[in-house]
């Protein structure tokens, strides 16, 4: 990857953290008003070390910030401060309309008789290209108000793919060496 790529993942990073913040921030206030009252937060001492799971036979932790919220009920939950809230994914048009993409090309192209989306065999530099030139003729059809197709959701499914292709491709460099 090159050190340009690098420097604006690294800056795009920086920028989710800054807003994850504010938001989370946000949120508490906007938590704290609808209460009535500011919910209840304090420090714990720190967390217990990871058991054994006698199921899995393995050590796990549950993550811990050391704070907790305790609600108006009596419930006690650690706090949401720099957690990604998922629930943002679903505000306006795109969840649904990527959702729609995707069953759309299941038809197009058929999963595998074990459920794997036949785009997710995708792990080569052949791959990852298709899925970039694709998304750039998407979003240039997208920009000059085509509407013969959604653009935008095959934009969210080539970055999704690229994204995706990347990401075999790393590990198998790293299991390859």
């Amino acid at each position: 990857m090159s050190d340009a790529i690098s420097d604006a993942y690294a800056a795009a990073d920086d920028a989710e953290e800054r807003l994850e913040h504010h938001r989370t921030k946000g949120k508490q206030e906007m938590l704290d008003s609808a209460m009535g009252q500011p919910l209840e937060r304090y420090q714990l001492p720190s967390a217990e070390p990871p058991r054994r799971n006698a199921i899995y036979d393995t050590a796990f932790v549950i993550k811990d910030s050391g704070e907790r919220t305790k609600f108006a009920s009596g419930m006690v939950r650690d706090t949401q401060e720099g957690k990604i809230d998922y629930d943002k994914i679903w505000d306006g048009p795109m969840a649904d309309r990527w959702a729609e993409h995707l069953t759309k090309g299941a038809v197009k192209y058929p999963d595998l008789p074990d459920g794997t989306p036949n785009w997710m065999l995708a792990n080569s530099e052949v791959e990852l290209c298709r899925f970039r030139k694709s998304f750039w003729r998407h979003a240039r059809q997208l920009m000059k108000g085509d509407r013969s197709e959604d653009h935008a959701a095959a934009i969210f499914f080539n970055i999704n793919g690229y994204e995706y292709a990347l990401e075999q491709i790393e590990k198998a460099k790293t299991h390859s060496r």
